[in-house]
Parts: C-alpha cells; sequence; structure tokens
C-alpha cells in the first residue's frame, strides 16, 4: 500500500527513545536503540547509508495517552457537542500517525536519492516466473527499482511485463502502459496491475485468476512463483483459500494478516464524516472496503474468516512472511505504538508454524523492495542462482538471516 499522498507539515523532533521492541521465537531483529544512540537502520557491503537519530516516538506516546483520556471525557458528552469532539479526534489522531509515518518516509527517501541498495547487487537468473502481486493503491513505481534490478542489461527475459485485465503491457517512455505485440514467452518478471488499486481483495480476485491464468499459457508453467506485497498478501492468500492453483511458492512483504491501525483510524475518519482528514490523507468512500479488510483483526471479519483457515492455505502453496521493525508504528497495544515499518506492525507479519522473518531493513513500507537484504533473502528463497562468486556483494550482517530462510 501507498500513503505517500498525505500531507503534512513539520516532522515530529528528535529525541532519544523508543517504543519497546517485541520479537517473535522466528525474528531476527536489530536491537532497539539505546538513549542518545544514533541508529544505522542497514549495513550494507556495497555503500552503507548515513545514521540518523531515532525520531520523536515518547512525545508520540504522550500524545496517544492524552488521545485516551480525551476519549474517556468524550464518552461523557452528548448530543451535538460529543458528535463535534468525537469527530475532531478522529481527525487528529489519523493525522499525528501519518505525520510520524511521512516523517520516517523523508529520512529513506533522503538516503535513497543518490544511493540505491540494489544498484550493486548481482543479478540471480529466475529459473520460473516471477510474479509481483501489489497492494492497495500500489503503482508501478514502488517496484520499478525491483523490477530495473531483476531485468538489468536484458536478462530474466528483458523488460517487465505487466499484466492487467489477462492482457500484456510494457511501459512506454511517457510513463504509461503500452499493449504489447506478441506472447511474452520468455519473459520471467511479470507484475499485476488492478483496474482499480482501491479494490479489497474479494473484488480483485477475479483479476488474480485471470492474470495468473494468462502469464501460465504464455509461458507454459503451470506453477508461479509470486512475492506479494502489503494488501497483496491478502489477496493472495484470498485466491489460494478459494481454491486458485497456480502458485507454487511465495513470498509476502509487509502484509498485515492481523490487520493494522491504520485501517481503522481510516474508518474512524470515514465513519464520522471528517472531510478535512479525508482530504488530508487523500482517502474517501471508495476506500472503505479495503479499510474493511486492513483494519485490525478484533474488528475485522474479512480476516478472521481468512486466517482460521491459514493451515489449509500454507498446505497448499509454501510461503515465507517477511516483514520488518525498525520504525515507530501505529498499533493497538497500550502504547499505541510498536515496532514495525512505520505502517504495518510487525506483530501483524507472523502466522501460527509459519515461517516468517522479521529483518533489519532500515526500510518503511513503501520502499522495502528496494532493501538488498530483502533481495538476498527473495533470490534464497525461490532458489535463483547468483553469477559465482558474488554472494559476498549482499551485505555482511545478512548470513544469519540467510540460514533461517527454507529452500525449494
Amino acid at each position: 500500500m501507498d500513503i505517500s499522498g498525505l500531507s503534512v507539515h513539520q516532522p515530529p523532533a528528535i529525541i532519544n527513545a523508543a517504543p519497546t521492541r517485541a520479537t517473535t521465537a522466528t525474528s531476527v531483529p536489530a536491537p532497539p536503540p539505546a538513549p542518545g544512540d544514533e541508529v544505522q537502520l542497514s549495513t550494507s557491503s556495497t555503500s552503507p547509508p548515513p545514521s540518523f537519530q531515532s525520531r520523536n516516538v515518547t512525545e508520540l506516546k504522550r500524545l496517544a495517552e492524552r488521545f485516551t483520556r480525551v476519549e474517556s471525557g468524550l464518552g461523557n458528552l452528548g448530543g451535538v457537542l460529543g458528535k463535534i469532539a468525537s469527530d475532531t479526534m478522529a481527525g487528529v489522531r489519523f493525522a499525528a500517525y501519518g505525520e510520524l509515518y511521512l516523517a520516517e518516509q523523508r529520512i529513506v527517501e533522503a538516503r535513497e536519492a543518490n544511493w540505491n541498495p540494489l544498484d550493486k547487487l548481482p543479478v540471480p537468473q529466475i529459473t520460473r516466473p516471477f510474479v509481483l502481486i501489489p497492494g492497495w493503491t500500489t503503482s508501478p513505481s514502488n517496484f520499478q527499482r525491483l523490477t530495473d534490478y531483476l531485468t538489468r542489461g536484458g536478462a530474466n527475459g528483458g523488460p517487465t511485463v505487466f499484466v492487467k485485465m489477462g492482457k500484456f503491457y510494457s511501459l512506454g517512455s511517457n510513463g504509461q502502459l503500452q499493449p504489447m505485440a506478441g506472447t511474452p514467452s520468455k519473459s520471467r518478471v511479470f507484475e499485476i496491475v488492478w483496474s482499480d488499486t482501491h479494490q479489497s481483495p474479494d473484488k480483485n480476485l477475479p483479476e488474480m485468476r485471470q492474470n495468473l491464468d494468462a502469464i501460465s499459457h504464455a509461458t507454459g508453467y503451470d506453477k508461479l512463483d509470486a512475492e506479494a506485497y502489503s494488501m497483496g498478501g491478502q489477496d493472495m492468500r484470498l485466491y489460494v483459500d478459494r481454491g486458485g492453483d497456480r502458485l507454487n511458492r511465495v513470498m509476502t512483504l509487509g502484509t498485515p494478516n492481523h490487520g493494522t491501525r491504520f485501517g481503522d483510524m481510516v474508518l474512524d475518519v470515514l465513519n464520522n464524516h471528517v472531510t478535512w482528514a479525508e482530504k488530508l490523507g487523500g482517502v474517501s468512500e471508495a476506500d472503505r472496503q479495503s479499510m474493511e479488510w486492513l483494519r485490525s483483526e478484533p474488528n475485522n471479519p474479512h480476516l478472521q474468516d481468512l486466517n482460521s483457515r491459514w493451515a489449509q492455505q500454507q498446505a497448499k502453496v509454501p510461503m515465507l512472511l517477511v516483514g520488518t521493525d525498525c520504525m515507530p508504528t501505529a498499533a493497538n497495544d497500550a502504547d499505541g505504538l510498536a515496532w514495525g515499518d512505520g505502517l504495518v506492525d510487525s506483530s501483524s507479519i507472523s502466522m501460527p508454524d509459519s515461517h516468517s522473518l522479521i529483518v533489519p531493513t532500515g526500510m518503511d513500507h513503501g520502499q522495502l523492495n528496494d532493501s538488498d537484504t530483502v533481495a538476498h533473502i527473495r533470490a534464497t528463497y525461490f532458489g535463483w542462482p547468483l553469477p559465482p562468486g558474488t554472494s559476498s556483494l549482499f551485505p555482511a550482517s545478512d548470513s544469519q538471516l540467510i540460514n533461517n530462510v527454507p529452500r525449494p
């Protein structure tokens, strides 16, 4: 999902504290920063980025506590005054957490402006057609660095092939999709494009079937490998749950398998008709069904139902669930904050008895695909051969993580 359309004012002030970090048995997290320490978000043997200080999460915690106290008081108000106060709180909460996410996003984008983590990595040989499944409001630009890397110099069948409503497209010089002539039988990198990027997984399901069938028929491969990004992981799981059989092996990246606080907050804004907050966040009634899928699991019957059959889904298709815990993220815990990618709390990634990794990528939700560590995990998980003697070009800190990645 992409919420870069949010507009903000000044970022939070820099401070010397961070929220408590929760991990799972399969997690390999970066250590939490000590008071006053600078946080090195990524360690790369290619070109390490500059470090920076942790953000003002203490102040945000205090703000969350104030929200709770004020909302408790609002319960005693009635009539028009109570409605106005409740609406205002929904909008202010949404704006405050959006401010946090975009402040962190600006740091990552500034760091990557002159440094691409994928630039000097070896290009793996993709042996089976590989499909990128996008999330809510995900555009081709969210995957561009990754797809440029995987097809560098004409590797893996040349430029990325975009698939929309079962038809194949290339990306024109004007940034628009152009219909392809012929069948991309030798292509190995495909990217699904939804007819409406605001659609929910149940609406995307027919398109998922149509697109995967088209890729399978064009390439001659009955089974395809895939990476499902963000809400695309919910799209993928629903496809498998409803009998889809075109997937061989899947990695999810930043998928909120237990929902997000973001979805809850958007629905609060929509339900209370807080139009100034809708405009600020670039959300509308067109996003309601997607937010019903993205809201936190206790209030989410879609995820409760889908997660009740997780064991059957995992038995049909091997899945590796990948996320990060490098940034303060809106959450439904007592503090209102947890570690995650700025949008998806890391505790929303894993599922029971799953292969899951919480990795120190140093990337926010929108840049997860740019991570060199994720590139190493991806190549290992799908069994993509690397050019001889090039594995040392990946971050030296990856070795422990790679040992935990299941092989084909």
